[in-house]
C-alpha cells in the first residue's frame, strides 16, 4: 500500500499545482498576455521598479549581450559605479533574454516566483505533517 499513498500525494501535489497556476495566471493575466509591464510610474514605493529595477536590468542585459562579464565601470549612475562581474541569480535570470524582453520578463518572473514559492511551501508543510484537513 505505500505505493498507493505516494501516487495519491502525487496527485495532490499535481492538483495543488495546477489549481495554484490557474489562480496565478488569472491573477497576472494582464502582465503574462496582455500589453501591461509589472513596472509602476507612480509616486510611492512602486515607483522603483520604474526608476531603479528596470534600468539597472537593462543595463546588465546590455553587458552581458556585449560579453563584458569581468569588472565594470558605468557613469550611468551619479559619478560613476563599479558593478563588478555578472552573477546570474534567482532576481536577474531574465536578463539571458535581451534588453527588449526585460519589462515583459519582470512580470513573468514574479509569477513564477509566487508558484515556485507556493509548491515548495506546500512540500515543507506536508513533510511537516501539516494536513489541510479539518
Amino acid at each position: 500500500m505505500p505505493h498507493e499513498n505516494n501516487y495519491k500525494k502525487e496527485k495532490e501535489l499535481a492538483f495543488f499545482t495546477m489549481t495554484l497556476t490557474i489562480i496565478t495566471l488569472i491573477v497576472f493575466r494582464e502582465y503574462i498576455f496582455g500589453n501591461c509591464y509589472f513596472l509602476f510610474n507612480v509616486n510611492d514605493v512602486r515607483r522603483d521598479s520604474y526608476d531603479q529595477t528596470y534600468p539597472n536590468l537593462v543595463l546588465l542585459a546590455r553587458d552581458f549581450a556585449s560579453g563584458n562579464w569581468g569588472k565594470r565601470w558605468h557613469f550611468s549612475q551619479a559619478l560613476g559605479n563599479s558593478y563588478g562581474t555578472i552573477k546570474l541569480t534567482v532576481q536577474n535570470w531574465f536578463i539571458i533574454f535581451g534588453e527588449n524582453a526585460i519589462a515583459k520578463m519582470i512580470g513573468i518572473d514574479k509569477v513564477l516566483k509566487i508558484i515556485l514559492s507556493g509548491v515548495f511551501f506546500y512540500l515543507f508543510s506536508r513533510k511537516k505533517g501539516v494536513s489541510y484537513k479539518y
